[in-house]
């Protein structure tokens, strides 16, 4: 079952990503999702990014136990954390929600 993340603010880059994706910060609704994973992002035109899973953290600038986890639940985690995504992104839309890819580890 793909995963659904549901992401209130962003911002370009991470503590582990340099400038090279985003990192979103929200809760997870559905399905888990895992380091690796594939994501699927709505830009800001409607048009779909594509981005890999790197790292979780428990906010912005905290990162103490969150990187440790290989995946997260809604059961797991019951509130909000961020997640890091490497990859090229135009214009995000935020808030908004991130998708896992069918067929990519543990996304089904």
């Amino acid at each position: 079952m793909p995963f659904i993340f549901d992401y209130q603010e962003l911002r370009p880059g991470g503590q582990f990503l340099g400038e090279e994706g985003v990192t979103l910060l929200g809760c997870l609704s559905e399905g888990e999702i895992h380091l690796g994973d594939q994501i699927e992002l709505t830009n800001a035109d409607g048009t779909l990014a594509r981005g890999e899973v790197l790292r979780f953290s428990e906010s912005f600038s905290d990162w103490l136990a969150l990187p440790f986890y290989e995946y997260l639940s809604p059961v797991s985690c019951s509130g909000d954390f961020c997640i890091e995504v490497i990859g090229q992104f135009a214009s995000l839309q935020s808030p908004g929600v991130a998708v896992g890819i069918v067929g990519h580890k543990g996304t089904g």
